[in-house]
């Protein structure tokens, strides 16, 4: 499903879809997503992403019914 490659509907539509992702993770632009930490701790900033990582899936398990 979707539209071509280079339409200008196809960021819109991934716009509309992506609208509730959860606020750890950013759209960024037409199909790309983005999840940033920033810590001067490793081991926070790898416990930072694994939550955004986290957070996306359970946001793609309520969407697709899963």
């Amino acid at each position: 499903m979707g539209t071509s490659a280079g339409t200008s509907l196809g960021p819109l539509l991934f716009i509309v879809n992506v609208h509730d992702v959860p606020n750890s993770i950013t759209p960024k632009f037409a199909d790309d997503m983005v999840a940033i930490a920033i810590e001067k701790d490793i081991r926070r900033i790898d416990k930072k992403l694994q939550q955004a990582t986290d957070d996306l899936e359970e946001w793609s398990k309520k969407r697709n019914g899963y």
